[in-house]
């Protein structure tokens, strides 16, 4: 399986991690709504804004992607910068990456924003 290559820098200020509910919510007639679980497992979608510092890395991550993730389908080990330690299994939301920004007239540093998704299973 596929590692998430560690070269790729993460923009924080814009890192997102968005939890699905796994509950659902009936609204009474009177009083308090009722709520209960409705599935064991949760999938998390992270939206990652990447920074490369150079072309090449730009070249290497499109690379990475078509060709270890099979254009972005495949799965891969992504260690959670938020969470020490763990490391999950996650894929790129619908294969699609984000456009690509330049940072500089020489077309060297640049941005891209990647959504992937991963599941958690309840406790």
């Amino acid at each position: 399986m596929a590692t998430w290559p560690t070269w790729v820098d993460f923009e924080w200020r814009g890192l997102q991690v968005t939890p699905d509910s796994i509950t659902t919510r009936s609204a009474m007639d009177r009083g308090i709504p009722k709520q209960r679980r409705v599935q064991s497992d949760q999938r998390h979608v992270v939206t990652l804004p990447l920074s490369f510092k150079s072309a090449a890395q730009v070249v290497a991550f499109e690379d990475w992607v078509r060709l270890d993730l099979a254009s972005g389908m495949a799965w891969f080990d992504f260690p959670l910068p938020w969470r020490p330690g763990v490391t999950v299994q996650a894929r790129i939301v619908d294969g699609k990456l984000g456009p690509l920004s330049y940072q500089q007239r020489t077309l060297q540093a640049a941005q891209r924003t990647v959504t992937i998704e991963y599941w958690v299973s309840a406790w």
